[in-house]
């Protein structure tokens, strides 16, 4: 009951705000999501690949951006376990996420299509739900709602967390460590 008390506290907490914050959303599949705008350092259109051994399916490689390489991860197949099928409206949002304590990283998320930017107000914002999310429910920061729809908020912290995303399986790999 102690939790439920916490869950409710927090949400009159986010209802009792009226800042608005800026999100940029796009499409992935059926859903809407959105990132915090301060989170994206740009949108490039869909660019040369390069293809990094053994990595998992849902890194599609690296690009060079600027001379820097930056790391692809394809959001359906982290989310869906479905390769993203690339299409016009396909594009590479970069955004920058926590490294550790001092460092931040940049990393593209291989998108369907961006849908706009929108001022969600804090009224606006509930809990995530803790069951029937397609994604893992620490991803999700909250839901959205704009005008009748509703917008899954996307902790880029979390759902592009370095240490887990380079965590690669061992053993679909082939290595063994008992050498």
């Amino acid at each position: 009951m102690e939790d439920l008390k916490t869950e409710e506290m927090v949400n009159q907490e986010l209802r009792s705000d009226d800042d608005y914050v800026k999100y940029l959303t796009f499409k992935q599949g059926n859903e809407l999501y959105g990132i915090v705008v301060s989170s994206v350092k740009e949108v490039i259109d869909y660019t040369h690949v390069t293809k990094v051994p053994r990595a998992p399916q849902y890194i599609r490689g690296v690009i060079n951006l600027r001379g820097d390489v930056v790391p692809l991860v394809d959001i359906s197949s982290l989310f869906y376990n479905e390769k993203n099928e690339i299409t016009k409206l396909t594009c590479i949002v970069i955004v920058e996420v926590d490294y550790d304590d001092n460092n931040k990283v940049m990393i593209g998320m291989l998108i369907d299509a961006i849908n706009s930017v929108a001022d969600i107000s804090s009224k606006d914002i509930e809990l995530p739900p803790e069951f029937g999310a397609k994604i893992p429910v620490e991803y999700i920061s909250g839901v959205g709602k704009i005008e009748n729809k509703f917008v899954i908020l996307l902790n880029v912290n979390k759902a592009l967390d370095i240490n887990e995303l380079s965590r690669f399986n061992k053993e679909e790999q082939g290595i063994n460590n008992s050498m």
